[in-house]
């Protein structure tokens, strides 16, 4: 008998949607990367119905998708509790009980991720208790940090709609780290801070492509074809260095292409 008919055979466990739903690992939260710092480290009781992983080295789902099913059916210290004749209000004490080992949870956001206790954890969700006594540690979302990579991304999607980059090296780009975003635009590779990624776009919507300006800027710009290192490579940290870019984005602007 597996470990779910032995406790439904003790306490009738009525069917319910989440016995089904995967058991998440930490990677799997939505934008888990930008919760980057503990926020807070307290003892508190939480509702079991609340956890929706578990963290546990390279146990249970660390490789392969489990459900909550499959999980209470592979904790392996059930062995020891099945020995004994239990009722409800023996196996709620026992899933309550610290054993000098405290059951603890990561908190991300809403999202309560069991990585100590994950059997008496596990057994306090299915006999739907409300309230369990555990060690939460609490990672702060970093809003900022998100909100800028939501930036590069309006970006880069941009550039991409404009076939101004390849997509090959979309994904790259959006995982660049530091204050600036370094991409090659048609030959040219453009280091761009943050705080210019707007402005660039704007400038380069706003572009007449007319044809005298185009055969103006000619005579100044920057060389589609040029293989020189410095002519090639461009900082941008301010506005007038867009300012001094606009010959060559007109170009391209009335190309209307990438250029190999």
């Amino acid at each position: 008998m597996d470990n779910f008919n032995w406790l439904n055979s003790i306490t009738p466990i009525a069917d319910a949607a989440w016995h089904l739903n995967n058991v998440i690992r930490i990677s799997d939260i939505e934008n888990i990367s930008f919760y980057d710092k503990k926020l807070d480290s307290y003892e508190t009781t939480i509702d079991p119905s609340h956890i929706k992983g578990i963290d546990y080295a390279y146990n249970y789902n660390s490789t392969n998708d489990i459900t909550w099913i499959d999980l209470l059916n592979s904790l392996i210290r059930f062995k020891d509790i099945r020995k004994n004749k239990l009722c409800f209000e023996d196996l709620a004490t026992h899933s309550q009980n610290d054993y000098d080992e405290e059951m603890t949870v990561l908190k991300f956001g809403d999202i309560l991720i069991t990585c100590q206790g994950q059997h008496r954890l596990a057994l306090a969700k299915f006999l739907n208790l409300s309230k369990v006594k555990v060690h939460v540690i609490e990672y702060e979302f970093n809003k900022e940090k998100y909100d800028q990579f939501l930036i590069r991304k309006y970006f880069l999607d941009k550039l991409i709609l404009w076939n101004l980059i390849r997509p090959e090296q979309y994904e790259l780009a959006l995982k660049s780290f530091g204050n600036s975003l370094s991409i090659p635009i048609s030959g040219k590779y453009l280091s761009i801070n943050d705080q210019l990624l707007m402005p660039f776009l704007e400038t380069y919507r706003n572009l007449s492509t007319s044809t005298i300006l185009k055969l103006t800027d000619k005579l100044f710009s920057y060389n589609l074809g040029d293989t020189n290192y410095n002519n090639r490579h461009a900082n941008i940290e301010n506005m007038s260095d867009i300012q001094e870019l606009k010959p060559f984005l007109r170009q391209l602007k009335y190309l209307g292409s990438y250029i190999n």
